[in-house]
């Protein structure tokens, strides 16, 4: 598995850990069955990536930009399909992100960097 986070990403890690580099990435759809669509890679942001492929649903990102009081990050669907998105899945750069990088840091997986 790549990590942008340069060897210091938990997620990959874990899966030399526990040996399982040879079945990562898991290709799954992500969000419920009715909602297969979410946008999981976008790059619009002058200096955001985010790639939803690697994210592990832990809504720290979700947290970190509702604490800058910007909630252009936000939850949807519910139980397994729970997936952090933003507002109506528009790209990051349609969306009131301020390019703070918050959310980037609290990231453990490189899901979201800059």
């Amino acid at each position: 598995i790549r990590c942008e986070a340069s060897g210091d990403c938990k997620l990959q890690k874990l899966v030399q850990e526990e040996q399982v580099e040879d079945m990562w990435p898991i290709k799954s759809n992500r969000g419920s069955p009715e909602h297969p669509e979410h946008t999981l890679h976008d790059h619009t942001s002058p200096s955001i990536y985010r790639d939803m492929d690697k994210c592990i649903e832990c809504g720290l990102c979700v947290d970190a930009c509702a604490a800058q009081k910007i909630d252009a990050i936000g939850f949807a669907e519910r139980g397994a399909g729970m997936l952090p998105i933003t507002a109506f899945d528009r790209p990051l750069s349609e969306t009131g992100c301020i390019s703070c990088g918050q959310c980037t840091l609290r990231c453990p997986v490189g899901a979201l960097i800059e």
